[in-house]
């Protein structure tokens, strides 16, 4: 054979190796996937962050869907039983017991219970963990705080805001005001009723946990009411009874947060949440934000926030929890946090913003935030609402009425079947 043709010969056989190389040697293509994510904030908030996971893994397709608060509860379950679920979606901190069954919990081989308990503040896992398994995550942790108006301070010449509940009952005579007919034009701090206090349960729950902390056990459905608690109940009712020394706040006054708004309330008990309310309803109002008064050196604050958790019917549950752990880990829950000014979960970011003059107090009180679970919150606010308005009317005494209640809060728990 001619030199020639064993040199073409020779060429086409390599070429034909290369060619056959690169052909069975390049790695399938990964399958096109789609994650369904249902949250509050607008699509804006994650584009950045749903770009960035997206060049790492580019064959996931994100589509997002804002929902409403509004019958959100009631629209996820639906949407779960029909098998039309999203894959991600957010949780309520205090619903771990009450949905667990339809949640997937988190991988283990994609972080460690360890890694994930000191990463995040100790709250979240309190709310969102069982038996070492990891059923949602948070972008932030929201708690009660105490707002408090600074013209109305200054105007009684009180420089600073009360750091405990004693310094409350002080300020409350100065800070008071009423007209001739003894109206009270003036509150010190909307608190002593419950249906014109917004987030009246939660308020008086913090208060009976700062007085005891071990105030209930789900796992007996136990929930144990003493003398503490009983206090808990004269010190709230006390800015409601007209014969009181602090005497500040009725029926008659106006929902909390317009009476705050209205430059008619010196101090009220909220979340942060409620602050664009507040800025929106009075643009020009001259308030602040201190931690939540205290009993004790022991502090206490109650927490209220969302976690990200995925469905048990999702067809790509380690999928969505790969995205869950990229959404709530920086860099990514920093540009959430820039984008939304919500106080972090993460105490990395903790730490950082702890002096911010915008979140800072939260970022302190959610490092000794605290919970309340329960399945039926407005259920658990009808049976507070109950008992307060039963002891405003003089129908039980303190001890009857909380009797009552632990009876009746103990029955729900059980036939909830926790």
């Amino acid at each position: 054979m001619p030199k020639r043709n064993i040199f073409l010969i020779s060429c086409g056989l390599i070429l034909i190796f290369i060619i056959g190389a690169m052909f069975f040697g390049r790695k399938p293509k990964p399958p096109e996937i789609t994650l369904v994510v249902w949250g509050f904030d607008k699509r804006e908030v994650f584009s950045e962050i749903f770009n960035n996971y997206k060049k790492l893994k580019p064959n996931v397709r994100i589509r997002y869907f804002q929902k409403s608060y509004s019958n959100y509860e009631k629209d996820l379950i639906d949407a779960l039983a029909s098998g039309k679920g999203p894959d991600v979606f957010f949780i309520k901190n205090t619903w771990l017991l009450k949905h667990k069954n339809k949640l997937a919990p988190m991988p283990q081989d994609l972080a460690s219970f360890r890694d994930i308990k000191d990463a995040f503040v100790d709250v979240v896992l309190e709310d969102f963990s069982l038996k070492q398994k990891i059923y949602a995550l948070p972008l932030s942790v929201d708690t009660l705080a105490l707002y408090w108006n600074k013209d109305l301070f200054n105007n009684a010449s009180i420089a600073l805001p009360p750091k405990t509940w004693l310094e409350v009952e002080a300020a409350t005579p100065r800070l008071t005001r009423t007209d001739v007919s003894g109206k009270i034009i003036q509150s010190a701090i909307s608190m002593g009723t419950f249906s014109n206090i917004d987030n009246a349960s939660k308020i008086i729950l913090t208060l009976m946990l700062q007085k005891k902390e071990n105030l209930f056990d789900l796992e007996r459905k136990r929930f144990f009411f003493d003398k503490n608690v009983e206090n808990v109940l004269d010190f709230y009712l006390q800015f409601s009874n007209p014969f009181s020394y602090y005497y500040t706040w009725n029926d008659e006054m106006h929902w909390s947060i317009d009476n705050f708004s209205e430059n008619a309330s010196a101090m009220m008990i909220d979340f942060f949440y409620q602050k664009k309310v507040i800025q929106e309803k009075s643009p020009f109002l001259n308030f602040s934000i201190a931690p939540l008064p205290q009993f004790s050196d022991k502090k206490l604050t109650l927490a209220s926030y969302w976690g990200l958790a995925t469905s048990i019917t999702s067809k790509h549950p380690y999928l969505a929890w790969d995205l869950i752990l990229y959404l709530v880990n920086n860099p990514s829950a920093e540009i959430y946090l820039k984008k939304t000014k919500k106080p972090p979960a993460l105490r990395f970011l903790v730490n950082k913003y702890l002096n911010d003059p915008e979140i800072g107090v939260f970022c302190q009180q959610s490092l000794y935030a605290k919970s309340f679970p329960t399945k039926d919150e407005k259920e658990l606010d009808n049976l507070m609402k109950e008992m307060i308005e039963s002891l405003i009317k003089k129908e039980k005494s303190e001890r009857d009425a909380l009797e009552e209640f632990r009876k009746k809060i103990e029955k729900l728990y059980r036939n909830e079947n926790y």
